[in-house]
């Protein structure tokens, strides 16, 4: 039998009001000067403001606040700079996605010399980083469970991977109250985002019981309670996403992301404009139907955690494909964007994004010979050259109900 490894040595604090734990974590580790790494909106919502109350009577505060869509080069090099001048112990990143990821790659620079660049791969930053506790404002990158920090080099647009045991987190604070300023259409992007990271952690060859168990949880519970988030804003099936969230990133930062996060990776190099999430969701119905032929019964259980249960008489096959008809009536139901508009995405650049789709952490390097390459590595389907054109074509086409 293979021996395998599941690592995560984040805390994990989950919980409506749980927020209020944050001091109490900052005090156990003897750390009163923090940087909050975060967004204009966020400031604008009055969340800085209440961590600044929560922490009053000892802590001194920083803030960066100017993380845009994606977090890049210049986020750390500007966060970075605050944190040196002011000597700050300590980082909370606070946010989406974009400013998770600023705050750890800032927290990273701190301890470990030169640009990030140098430390590209897996296992390569020397130090670790300043202590950070994650506050996620949205149920959808699960950024503070993971290992990996993806950032963007403003110089060339490239998104590269900064990946290994000392970039998780020491404390993730999951506080659904702290949701209730995202606007549907950001909650729908942010939740398929999280989706998308449960099953394609099912659907990985690195894949074990232990991130089976929590991809499949995962998935369940944002297949039935992502829809109350947008449509409702429903308190409580905010917390469970954002619990959920987390528990998919718990799963794919060990068994790893699939095609759809490979080839949004290309596209986000290349039209950084494009909202990540709206990237991860468009290509997420191409990519599932291409990998639908690679692992049937493995499609039959996410089946049924969309609930739809197997019943007598009918094949595996099309029990399997019952997957696609619940998640495009998922994806429908929350008003998800079906395609790429060619403002965004452009008919002319699929060559190229094919070519950087094989390149990377999550590819296997293009080479001389193109075709009989396959991409990624750890995806239940392998994917050639032609096979990426075609997937990509599809994400400008878009699809309909079935």
């Amino acid at each position: 039998m293979e021996i395998r490894e599941f690592i995560l040595p984040t805390k994990i604090i989950h919980g409506l009001g749980s927020l209020q734990n944050l001091k109490e974590e900052l005090a156990g580790r003897g750390l009163k000067r923090s940087l909050i790494v975060t967004d204009v909106g966020i400031v604008q919502a009055g969340i800085v403001d209440r961590i600044r109350n929560l922490l009053s009577g000892g802590e001194d505060v920083a803030v960066y606040d100017q993380v845009g869509h994606q977090a890049t080069l210049a986020d750390v090099r500007k966060g970075l700079q605050i944190a040196v001048d002011t000597k700050r112990d300590s980082v909370i990143p606070l946010g989406g996605g974009s400013s998770l990821v600023a705050g750890r790659a800032i927290a990273a620079a701190a301890t470990n010399a030169g640009s990030l660049t140098h430390y590209e791969g897996y296992n390569l930053l020397r130090n670790l980083p300043l202590p950070t506790i994650a506050i996620p404002t949205t149920a959808g990158s699960g950024s503070e469970v993971s290992q990996f920090i993806p950032i963007i080099d403003d110089a060339t647009q490239r998104k590269f991977v900064v990946g290994g045991y000392n970039c998780f987190p020491n404390v993730a604070i999951l506080d659904g109250m702290l949701l209730s300023t995202i606007p549907p259409g950001q909650a729908a992007l942010s939740g398929v985002d999280a989706l998308t990271h449960a099953m394609e952690a099912y659907l990985t060859t690195m894949a074990t019981p232990i991130t089976d168990a929590l991809a499949l949880a995962g998935t369940r519970i944002l297949a039935s309670e992502l829809r109350l988030v947008v449509n409702t804003g429903d308190l409580e099936a905010r917390q469970h996403c954002l619990v959920a969230s987390t528990m998919a990133n718990m799963a794919c930062t060990n068994a790893r992301l699939g095609m759809v996060h490979t080839l949004a990776r290309s596209i986000n190099s290349l039209f950084p404009n494009v909202p990540y999430g709206k990237t991860i969701g468009v290509l997420l119905v191409p990519v599932m139907w291409f990998n639908l032929p690679g692992n049937i019964e493995r499609f039959c259980d996410l089946a049924d955690c969309f609930g739809y249960s197997r019943q007598p008489g009918t094949s595996k096959s099309d029990h399997a494909g019952l997957f696609m008809k619940g998640l495009m009536q998922l994806l429908s139901d929350v008003q998800f964007p079906r395609r790429f508009e060619p403002s965004e995405v452009t008919e002319d650049s699929i060559t190229t994004l094919t070519e950087l789709s094989f390149e990377g952490l999550y590819g296997q390097g293009l080479g001389e010979v193109k075709r009989p390459m396959f991409v990624p590595g750890v995806n239940v389907q392998r994917a050639t050259y032609d096979d990426v054109i075609r997937i990509f074509r599809a994400a400008l086409t878009g699809w309909e109900l079935p």
